[in-house]
């Protein structure tokens, strides 16, 4: 018996059928669209007061002490005790006469408190030339004034000793 080897046949495999290849085509993205929106402005209208206080002379001048001879002597015979208490009528620690340069704030601030004309300058110059009679100066406006201290219940009276 003769044996008959059988030879591989060829199957025919399917092709593979070319894919139609994408092709990019425009799309439409959606873009943000500017839409009109209306707008509402309000305007305030401001009203401004300016309220134009003219500066006013000191009430007793620097070398004024015949006008309050208690404080004037206070102040020359213990010019620290009356600094202190010109620094408390004025709302101030008594400790703050004891630093130095503080004679030219207090003396600025007391003016421009009180609307009281001058500058920095002219304070720093008459504290410079006449600093005892300065500090009597401010004790006889403090004295005239009768300041009243934020804080404390009342007006504060300045004595004189």
């Amino acid at each position: 018996m003769a044996m008959v080897m059988a030879q591989p046949v060829a199957v025919a495999q399917p092709m593979a059928v070319a894919q139609p290849m994408a092709v990019a085509q425009p799309m439409a993205v959606a873009q943000p669209v500017a839409v009109a929106q209306p707008q509402v402005m309000l305007q305030q209208s401001q009203t401004v007061t300016h309220l134009q206080v003219n500066p006013r002379k000191w009430d007793s001048g620097i070398l004024s002490c015949a006008e309050d001879m208690q404080s004037c002597c206070f102040g020359m015979l213990c010019l620290p005790l009356l600094q202190m208490e010109v620094a408390q009528a004025m709302g101030e620690s008594c400790l703050v006469t004891l630093l130095c340069g503080t004679s030219v704030a207090m003396r600025t601030g007391f003016r421009e408190r009180h609307k009281i004309e001058g500058s920095i300058a002219d304070d720093w110059l008459n504290l410079c030339l006449f600093y005892p009679c300065v500090w009597c100066q401010m004790a006889r406006e403090v004295k005239k004034r009768k300041t009243t201290v934020l804080g404390l219940v009342g007006p504060t009276v300045f004595v004189g000793r």
